[in-house]
């Protein structure tokens, strides 16, 4: 498939403006995996103190995307989501604990999109996906889907991944770092790329998580690239 990528916001431990990608892609690797938390300066004190760090990350990317602060749909992606106030949940119930139902209610799935929409008061449609390893390029496929089928112009796709619980690191097999990713897709402006996808006929190329792994090729100054997981082969290629 072919679409156009108009704008990119993204965070990641030491990253953050268009320059410093650009120089982290010319070696693309992490030494430090958490990122600060942004302080979110456009949302009411009372509400922001209710977000979570995976919140924060995904409020923050998302605000910082458009100078134009117009309401558009949104596809919001995570592999985990906020396991942090999950894996809290699942601790109370095996300590037969209350389950708190605000604490609950933050924590599902598509939680971070109602609260952004809330809080930028943006009434267009929205969803969420997860599809484990792959949820960043499954989000995007989603996402160009729902803008060639919109009567809008632009459409954002959102993915956010915060560190998970030590627990669960042995299941975990690309590397553990935070970052949220806003990409702002347009039907007639942007960057046109192509994306497309095979079998796997290789190892995984790569432990950056997928969308740290398109960032490092975006940033480049190479044509192609191709990311591997267990399940597909992720073909990018300028157009």
């Amino acid at each position: 498939m072919q679409f156009k990528i108009k704008n990119i916001t993204a965070l990641a431990p030491g990253l953050q403006t268009p320059v410093q990608w650009q120089t982290w892609a010319t070696n693309p690797v992490f030494l430090d995996t958490q990122v600060s938390v942004p302080k979110l300066d456009f949302i009411p004190m009372m509400q922001r103190r209710r977000l979570s760090k995976f919140a924060r990350l995904c409020c923050f990317t998302l605000y910082e995307l458009t100078t134009e602060k117009t309401a558009l749909p949104m596809v919001f992606v995570s592999r985990f989501g906020d396991l942090v106030k999950t894996n809290e949940l699942i601790e109370d119930v095996v300590g037969n604990q209350t389950l708190s139902p605000t604490k609950f209610a933050l924590s599902v799935h598509n939680a971070v999109a109602g609260q952004y929409s809330i809080l930028t008061d943006n009434k267009q449609p929205s969803t969420t996906i997860a599809a484990g390893i792959d949820s960043f390029h499954m989000g995007l496929c989603d996402a160009v889907a729902r803008l060639k089928q919109s009567d809008h112009d632009e459409l954002i796709m959102v993915c956010t991944e915060t560190i998970t619980p030590e627990k669960y690191t042995p299941y975990i097999t690309e590397q553990q770092i935070d970052h949220s990713v806003a990409i702002l897709l347009s039907k007639t402006e942007g960057r046109e790329v192509s994306l497309t996808f095979s079998p796997p006929d290789k190892q995984n190329n790569s432990p950056l998580p997928q969308a740290l792994a398109f960032l490092a090729w975006y940033h480049s100054d190479q044509t192609t690239s191709t990311i591997v997981s267990a399940q597909k082969q992720w073909q990018w290629a300028n157009v």
